[in-house]
């Protein structure tokens, strides 16, 4: 068989059970793809309310970009105008995007429970609720029964769509 120059070959990925990788890549790519679609809510939402000609930023933009734009506007909420993400929580949506860019081309290194509980730690200091705490430390997480990275992650992406989710319209 052909030796790869990359640390992890195609050839060495066939003969690995792919589900695991797959599955935890799965739910992290759904998590990212689904606070990206957030954001471009969010990005509609505050474009429709200024005007102007913001349709061009969303099209073919990157998660970063979006990031950036996001931080960078101003949303109408209950008679108030408040920016869309704070510095913190782009910091903590850069770390995300961080992690799926990581894992989509390093096939070796899944994702641990430790990476996504500092995520979820970036959440907490950012603004975003996490009622029961599970955004304390790692053991708080997993008595709370968190006891997966996956599990983890889909919890706070709840928190932060249910956090973020009142900038939308009614």
């Amino acid at each position: 068989m052909k030796k790869s120059l990359l640390p992890v070959s195609v050839f060495d990925l066939v003969e690995t059970n792919l589900r695991p990788i797959a599955e935890g890549f799965g739910m992290l790519l759904f998590c990212h793809l689904m606070v990206e679609r957030l954001l471009e809510e969010l990005l509609w939402c505050a474009g429709e309310q200024v005007g102007g000609d913001w349709k061009k930023e969303l099209a073919d933009t990157s998660f970063h970009r979006k990031l950036g734009a996001c931080q960078n506007r101003v949303i109408c909420c209950d008679s108030e105008t408040v920016p869309i993400i704070s510095s913190e929580l782009r910091d903590a949506l850069d770390y995300l995007n961080e992690l799926r860019n990581r894992t989509a081309h390093d096939y070796n290194k899944p994702l641990t429970f430790e990476e996504v509980h500092y995520y979820v730690a970036l959440l907490g200091q950012a603004g975003i609720d996490f009622t029961d705490h599970f955004d304390a430390d790692p053991t708080s997480a997993r008595g709370l029964g968190y006891t997966d990275p996956f599990s983890l992650l889909h919890e706070a992406t709840k928190h932060l769509f249910s956090d973020l989710g009142f900038l939308l319209p009614k």
